[in-house]
């Protein structure tokens, strides 16, 4: 009997709100990108295997190959926080709403010269899988899985970061939560190797002060946690708009307009070049048939 680690509360709850989502929901989507369909060089932007926006510095690479096959670079050149150009975004039919799930699989591969300290300039975590939420007027949060420092000194090897701005303009505190996922004793990261990591999140349906979201991080198979209470949506007309990788680096940045710019300060982005790959994207609201051990649903691993 596969034992859940002591963090994980309500193993085989779904929070399926079968009612809500049947009746209201937008379509199902499902993205699966593989980067098999450009020259080694070429950008992976708006390529039918590449990602739809927000990948200017992403190329097709052979550099190192997953499964004899080509991946996608994710270049950060130095002095750059790669705004919309690291790595890469999913917009193509992508509308999640209150009361949804959304599955998102990567297989990504760190290079040990890929260096995450280079956040603590900018907070101390890196952007990793993230969802965009909006309300049609204006951004109002995201529900992100980042990689923490090591110099930041957390105790798990990601963490998750969630905004739900939108109850400010109904006159209610911004709802900011930063949620330790797993333990270093148990797993670390691994570099210079590919590896598989799949992110799951419940969306809002209750209204203020009534959280119904759910959260689950998978390393392969492994369930590393399940976290509860928090908000993603508070208003009725927020959804998610975008799904990312990446999409910027954490690092210490002084825009031109900013009175703290000094053109030969080099203060600005990342101290020194730094790459690291993508083996394969994915993402979902539709329900997947495979499960983990306690009876999740979860995408398959394809490591």
């Amino acid at each position: 009997m596969a034992q859940a680690p002591s963090e994980i509360v309500y193993i085989g709850d779904r929070f399926k709100f079968i009612d809500f989502t049947s009746r209201w929901a937008p379509a199902p989507f499902h993205r699966l990108i593989t980067f098999q369909d450009g020259a080694v060089g070429d950008g992976v932007q708006g390529m039918p295997d590449g990602f739809d926006g927000d990948a200017g510095q992403s190329t097709y690479s052979d550099e190192v190959l997953y499964k004899g096959r080509q991946v996608c670079k994710c270049f950060l050149p130095q002095g750059s926080v790669g705004q919309l150009s690291f790595g890469g975004a999913v917009t193509s039919g992508v509308r999640v709403e209150r009361g949804q799930t959304v599955w998102i699989r990567s297989i990504i591969y760190l290079p040990s010269s890929f260096d995450l300290n280079e956040s603590m300039a900018g907070g101390g975590a890196m952007k990793y899988m993230r969802q965009k939420v909006t309300n049609d007027s204006y951004s109002v949060g995201h529900a992100d899985l980042y990689i923490p420092a090591p110099d930041l000194g957390l105790p798990g090897p990601f963490k998750l970061v969630m905004e739900a701005h939108t109850s400010q303009s109904q006159g209610h505190a911004t709802h900011n939560s930063n949620i330790n996922v797993g333990n270093l004793d148990d797993y670390q990261l691994p570099r210079d190797e590919f590896v598989e990591v799949q992110y799951a999140v419940t969306h809002d349906i209750g209204h203020y002060e009534e959280s119904r979201c759910v959260a689950r991080v998978w390393v392969g198979d492994t369930l590393l946690a399940e976290k509860r209470d928090f908000h993603t949506m508070i208003g009725d007309t927020d959804y998610c708009d975008v799904i990312r990788l990446f999409g910027y680096f954490n690092a210490n940045y002084n825009p031109p307009n900013s009175p703290d710019y000094d053109p030969n300060g080099g203060e600005h982005g990342v101290t020194k070049d730094m790459h690291c790959y993508c083996a394969e994207f994915e993402c979902t609201t539709v329900e997947p048939t495979y499960t983990d051990a306690f009876g999740n649903p979860k995408l398959p691993t394809r490591l």
